[in-house]
């Protein structure tokens, strides 16, 4: 194969990368009724022809060096061909369904059937939330709102076994990231760790301003509680209380070494941006049987002290919550790449920006007792360095532990925020 050969080759895979790239910002434009530009449709329809007179160069140049039989030949093409029917395809409402209505709908029968005091759920700046107005009787001040984040993949419905306990003390919201569940899903033109979390970040403090809530306790879970942090550090002044639960990134990667065959595949696998939800969106009608089989396998590795094992959040409704929730246009789930590196690491650990100089208010870990693969090991080295800090345990608890001993995790909410710890 002669190096003339190799550069169309590289040409027509480069050209038809870029034509699936416009061709999914098209279709994703159209599902929510926003229209493409004339440079864009230009560019696609350049694209396309460009596509098709390096494919026929291609076929020149193959059919000339008979490189490839007739069926090689034949096949190649077929494959050429059917790559952008698929993308359209597979990135096609009537192919995915998944819908937003449903996700409301879900949402709200899974809150609805643990919270049984007046909660409400909105759009508050573009971001979904679920208030929950405080059950105590007013006696002077009144207590700084209770905020709380989500982790990677998940959203305000599970927190449902949470909300009516924590509100018997703290006016609580439940507030989706940007990109994420009911909020809405912009497309993220960069993959940078500084656009991706500013937008993040600014996002929620429109929220509070819309609000207009001066104070209030923050808690993040998971890669919820990266972004709880870093919106500590850059609106001093605004939390009064950091409450990191089961925080993904507090520590430093490991130092690099020479990896076996299969971590080697991740990384590669890792570098071309794929989530968990895009397997969602390409199974098709396939994806909520995909995301039911996935959920069965994680709730069965959960305590039986999980309101999920105990029946409070239905395996059904908790599946189909996910699936639609996963397969709604892509967006904020791009910050498994923009913040994390493989293996789960953060780009920027936590522990760089849990300093005296950054933070001068309470913080305090929860991490599962039982087997949660996030370290408490990594907070209390902060502890080491941070005034006002405290790492708590809850019993029999793992990653999920506000799901897998709700009752627990509620009272070491509550008893934190109190400073009764």
């Amino acid at each position: 194969m002669n190096l003339e050969l190799v550069g169309w080759i590289l040409a027509l895979l480069m050209s038809q990368w870029k034509l699936n790239q416009l061709l999914v910002f098209r279709i994703n434009q159209k599902n929510e009724k926003r229209r493409m530009d004339v440079a864009g449709s230009v560019t696609l329809a350049i694209l396309a022809a460009v596509s098709v007179v390096l494919w026929t160069r291609n076929r020149e140049v193959l059919e000339q060096q008979q490189i490839l039989s007739s069926y090689w030949m034949y096949s190649f093409e077929a494959v050429y061909i059917l790559l952008p029917l698929t993308v359209v395809v597979s990135h096609a409402r009537l192919w995915i369904p998944a819908r937003y209505s449903e996700l409301e709908r879900l949402e709200h029968e899974i809150i609805e059937s643990n919270v049984k005091v007046p909660f409400c759920s909105l759009k508050v700046a573009g971001l979904g939330t679920v208030h929950v107005p405080c059950t105590a009787p007013t006696t002077g001040e009144p207590k700084i709102p209770l905020v709380l984040l989500h982790g990677y993949a998940a959203g305000n419905a599970l927190w449902a076994c949470n909300l009516e306990k924590l509100a018997s003390h703290y006016d609580v919201y439940a507030v989706e990231w940007l990109g994420t569940g009911r909020s809405d899903r912009p497309p993220f033109s960069s993959y940078e760790w500084e656009y991706v979390n500013d937008l993040m970040l600014k996002a929620l403090e429109n929220w509070r301003k819309e609000l207009k809530i001066d104070k209030f306790d923050l808690g993040g879970h998971s890669m919820g509680a990266m972004f709880a942090t870093s919106y500590t550090v850059k609106y001093p002044g605004r939390v009064q209380h950091l409450l990191l639960i089961s925080p993904a990134g507090v520590g430093h990667p490991p130092a690099p070494k020479e990896l076996p065959l299969g971590l080697r595949i991740f990384r590669s696998v890792w570098s071309l941006r794929l989530t968990p939800m895009s397997v969602a969106r390409y199974a098709g009608p396939l994806g909520p049987r995909l995301v039911h089989f996935i959920t069965s396998v994680r709730v069965s590795v959960m305590p039986e002290t999980s309101c999920i094992r105990r029946g409070l959040i239905p395996l059904e409704a908790l599946a189909s919550y996910w699936y639609n929730n996963w397969a709604l246009e892509r967006s904020g789930e791009i910050v498994m790449h923009s913040h994390l590196l493989p293996g789960v690491y953060a780009k920027r650990p936590l522990c760089e920006m849990l300093t005296p100089e950054n933070i001068q208010i309470p913080v305090t870990f929860l991490y599962g007792g039982g087997p949660d693969w996030m370290s408490s090991s990594h907070g209390k080295k902060v502890a080491e360095t941070l005034d006002g800090v405290k790492v708590v345990l809850v019993p029999g608890a793992g990653h999920q532990l506000f799901m897998d001993n709700a009752p627990a995790f509620n009272e070491v909410v509550l008893a934190a925020l109190a400073r009764a710890i």
